[in-house]
């Protein structure tokens, strides 16, 4: 664990393949921003990082553990032989560790986008992305066959696994992409030649339509709630998810259009608050 006490209220947190810690400095509202990885590229265009954001009320001295993804597939992200792996998912946690108990403690994920493929490169389709609910498209597929087929992507509740994206193997004379982690991993191409891969799906404590696990989930039993909000009752308002193919802007990076690097994080004081009844304060 990589232990990072702050004192300023405003924190980037760039990829660094470890766990990073955050210990509030004050009592106030929080914006939360993450972007996912991209996927591993090759010669391929890979498939972008979605981007998520919110307001928490946080409480002085609290600790929160940041994941940050890399294209190289840390936090989620499917391997590949080609070197084509998925991107890491970035994710903020309550408790930390490598464990199934730190992975379903995670209250805001942005998904990783899945590794370029191996087919040829007059193709002019990116690969998936992730964001929204779900993974985004898919990648990478020879011409006479569709170039987004979405049953590789992660959803809410369905994907390779909970937060990790299948591995890509070689098929016929192409080798297949990483899928990209995230709330749930996406799947790798079932095609034959190998295509491409699924996106990782990307998820908000307290944001409409994110479908929340029950405290009581196992990695091989995972219930969900059919809410928003995450079992341990924090969650966020105001917040946002966005595709991974559609344009983020930054002003303290240079992801502008979905995120085509290693995740990214930043947590920022937007107000300095003494109330400690606030409903979604931690």
């Amino acid at each position: 664990l990589e232990e990072y006490y702050s004192n300023h209220p405003n924190t980037e947190f760039s990829y660094i393949g470890d766990e990073q810690m955050y210990v509030v400095p004050e009592n106030g509202s929080y914006e939360i921003e993450l972007w996912g990885a991209a996927g591993n590229y090759g010669d391929i265009t890979p498939g972008k990082g979605a981007y998520t954001k919110g307001i928490i009320n946080l409480t002085k001295g609290t600790k929160l553990y940041i994941y940050v993804g890399g294209f190289n597939g840390y936090n989620g992200g499917g391997g590949s032989s080609t070197n084509r792996s998925g991107g890491g998912a970035t994710d903020i946690r309550l408790t930390d560790g490598t464990d199934f108990d730190s992975l379903k403690s995670r209250i805001m994920v942005a998904g990783g986008g899945a590794g370029g493929s191996t087919v040829s490169d007059t193709f002019n389709n990116i690969s998936a992305g992730s964001g929204g609910f779900n993974g985004v498209g898919s990648s990478w597929r020879y011409p006479n066959k569709e170039n987004k087929d979405h049953s590789f992507n992660a959803t809410q509740t369905t994907g390779y696994k909970f937060g990790i994206g299948e591995n890509g193997t070689t098929v016929g004379n192409a080798g297949g992409s990483g899928a990209g982690g995230g709330y749930y991993g996406g799947l790798k191409s079932t095609d034959s030649p190998s295509g491409g891969a699924g996106g990782g799906s990307s998820y908000i404590s307290g944001y409409n339509g994110c479908n929340s696990i029950d405290k009581k989930s196992t990695e091989d039993n995972i219930i969900h709630t059919g809410d928003s909000k995450h079992y341990s009752e924090i969650y966020f308002v105001e917040s946002k998810i966005v595709d991974g193919t559609a344009s983020v802007l930054s002003s303290t990076s240079n992801i502008t259009t979905g995120n085509k690097n290693d995740g990214y994080a930043k947590i920022s004081l937007l107000e300095k608050d003494n109330d400690a009844n606030i409903s979604n304060k931690l």
